[in-house]
């Protein structure tokens, strides 16, 4: 026999056992609010060499021998990763394996679908070179402002020294005057604290019954809106409400009762109450 052909029969032969022992990890993948199956999703294994599958319809397969896989689903939304989910998959035997993986909101993250840094880099460079120019122009109106300023001040002290002592003297008086009337006043009688108005305050606030703000009611009704339940992302996003405020309303909501908060990741679910 030619020893090329033998060759290529040895290596033929010692794939087999490798096809045979392959096993199907496939799943759908779900959005975790709606549930619904996610569309163009992409989905990655790192077997060898790594495999990339692109669920255009919410559904993905993968063949892999044996072993400890990671799966790794990432959907974006305007160039920017908006959900992912990463599930541990071990193989241990032929056969299929289904592994459902639930897309959560990625939070505060700047990766990007495309890898084109150096357009990026350039356009960052232009952004930094403008944001110079204009602050060169900041810095110099705000000198000549405080040059303005600075001569107000000079010629308003020249108009105050030129007060009469008349006019002084007049003042004087008068707060002479306030001073000497506010010693013969009577002072004012002080209402005693009862039980009975005490009894009255406290029947006209009900527990349970404190007045929310405006802003908070709004937050409320947005939040109502949306099914009652959203990240703080979201929720942010939708309202317009500054990271810092927002998390003081959701904080005073909270201790109110109206809402809970949940922790999920790097980030929070708000979920009303009642």
């Amino acid at each position: 026999m030619n020893p090329k052909y033998f060759l290529a029969f040895l290596i033929f032969i010692s794939a087999i056992p490798s096809f045979a022992g392959a096993a199907q990890i496939s799943g759908t993948i779900f959005e975790w609010y709606t549930l619904e199956p996610m569309q163009n999703a992409i989905v990655e294994i790192n077997s060898v060499p790594q495999q990339t599958f692109v669920a255009t319809d919410g559904i993905y397969s993968f063949s892999v021998p044996d072993g400890n896989y990671t799966l790794i689903a990432k959907y974006f939304e305007d160039n920017r990763l908006k959900y992912e989910d990463t599930e541990n998959v071990l193989v241990n035997a032929d056969g299929n394996f289904t592994i459902d993986l639930i897309m959560f909101p990625t939070l505060d993250t700047q990766e990007l679908l495309y890898d084109d840094f150096n357009y990026l880099n350039a356009q960052d460079l232009e952004n930094e070179k403008s944001k110079n120019s204009d602050y060169g122009q900041i810095i110099a109106g705000l000198a000549l402002v405080g040059a303005a300023i600075l001569l107000v001040f000079f010629f308003a002290k020249k108009a105050v020294k030129k007060t009469t002592g008349l006019e002084v003297k007049r003042m004087g008086i008068e707060e002479k005057s306030e001073q000497i009337a506010s010693a013969f006043a009577e002072p004012e009688e002080k209402k005693p604290v009862t039980q009975e108005n005490t009894e009255t305050k406290n029947a006209t606030q009900q527990p349970g019954q404190e007045k929310i703000q405006p802003d908070l009611s709004e937050l409320l009704e947005k939040l109502k809106n949306y099914g009652g339940r959203m990240t703080q992302k979201e929720l942010r996003e939708k309202t317009g409400i500054g990271e810092a405020k927002l998390s003081l309303m959701v904080a005073e909501l909270e201790s109110l009762g109206k809402v809970k908060k949940i922790k999920q990741g790097r980030g929070n679910i708000i979920v009303l109450r009642g």
